[in-house]
């Protein structure tokens, strides 16, 4: 019986390790379109708290778009480091926040803030670690055009530098996509809902009907939450890769790389505990390798020990495809094992908040909480008239 649920355990690794590839490539990618004439004015909103380090590539490269009417907006989160000077070189708006207020999550109240500011039809919420090519706007808004979509997400390609980052972030990318059917996200009928908040491109009568950020004021992941509010609301909205077109380095040390995935694991569990289930299943039977091989140390395990090889050649594969999709050198997927372990760390303290309602910490602010929990549909306005217009 042992040896039959062995050779279940690996065939499902090999299936999970094809589905999850098959999943984030079935998404589909914008092309590469030239600048048109006659596109609508765009406002291009930037939450920024401390983010001085980095703000400064995101307005180089926002400077350099090629397109024709749009405007830049920075609202500084109540930053402690030079955030607001950054924005100032590039002769960006900029918007003071001194913090959100109770009830508000950091993220949505500066989004919320730069939507009453922005002038124009289309809103693009980007974050202060991406980088857009000249014709990333030109290509969004041309796709959006073609397929008459109201609102658009955008996945950009990740930029992945210091070890830790090699050694979580493509594992962590392939689990998640076990749970995450690329084929369905895209069809209005499908429960399956994905979204990218480093790129959320929203025409701004869609964003007041469905009642904009303060639709999620409370939400620890903002962009998943208002795209299945848009999806309810019946608003036309898609997700798409485009690595060519922007690029994101979320996370530099490893102690963001935890902070950062344990946020997405924390919502995750919460928002959909069916996918995050399937995602923990299969995180566990990756980790069941090591189970594999020490059954082949014992006497007469010469099965067990062939299957434990398919089992890490499997695993280890899988992971190589993924080092490819970051261009992370394949040899971190030899390093599979001690992924396994620091994305189980990630999951397990993340499922354990969730459970006990205790929140997740992001950038000095404590979210998610029982205090904080998800805003019910009672509590979301009914009616929004159009933001004053700066």
């Amino acid at each position: 019986m042992l040896f039959w649920l062995c050779i279940g355990v690996v065939i499902t690794q090999a299936v999970f390790a094809v589905l999850s590839l098959r999943h984030f490539t079935a998404l589909p990618v914008v092309p590469t379109v030239p600048r048109r004439t006659g596109m609508p004015r765009v406002s291009i909103i930037i939450p920024a708290r401390n983010e001085a380090s980095i703000l400064g590539r995101l307005l180089a490269s926002l400077i350099n778009l090629d397109y024709g009417s749009y405007e830049v907006i920075v609202v500084d989160d109540d930053s402690s480091d030079a955030t607001h000077y950054i924005a100032g070189e590039f002769d960006a708006i900029l918007i003071r926040s001194g913090g959100p207020p109770p009830g508000w999550t950091g993220k949505a109240y500066a989004c919320y803030l730069g939507a009453l500011a922005a002038t124009g039809d289309w809103l693009l919420f980007t974050d202060a670690d991406t980088e857009h090519s000249p014709l990333s706007l030109a290509s969004t808004m041309g796709y959006v055009a073609d397929r008459r979509l109201e609102a658009l997400s955008v996945l950009p390609s990740q930029e992945l530098t210091t070890f830790t980052e090699r050694l979580v972030l493509p594992f962590t990318y392939q689990q998640f996509y076990v749970g995450v059917p690329g084929a369905r996200v895209n069809d209005p009928h499908s429960a399956a809902t994905l979204a990218s908040g480093q790129y959320m491109l929203i025409r701004r009568d869609a964003y007041e009907r469905v009642g904009g950020y303060e639709a999620v004021r409370r939400s620890v992941v903002d962009d998943v939450r208002l795209a299945h509010l848009m999806r309810g609301r019946g608003i036309r909205y898609a997700i798409a890769r485009a690595p060519q077109l922007v690029h994101a380095s979320a996370y530099r040390e490893g102690a963001e790389v935890w902070a950062g995935f344990r946020r997405i694991s924390f919502q995750f569990l919460s928002l959909d505990p069916g996918r995050g289930a399937l995602v923990m299943l299969s995180a566990v039977l990756a980790a069941l390798t090591p189970a594999l091989f020490a059954l082949g140390l014992q006497p007469g395990g010469d099965a067990y020990m062939l299957m434990a090889g398919y089992s890490y050649a499997f695993l280890t594969l899988g992971l190589m495809s993924w080092d490819r999709l970051f261009h992370v050198p394949a040899l971190f997927g030899l390093l599979q094992p001690l992924s396994v372990l620091a994305f189980g760390l990630v999951a397990l303290t993340s499922g354990l908040r969730a459970m006990l309602g205790q929140g997740i910490g992001w950038k000095g602010r404590v979210y998610g909480g029982r205090r904080t929990a998800e805003t019910t549909a009672s509590e979301q306005p009914q009616s929004h008239q159009r933001p004053p217009q700066a």
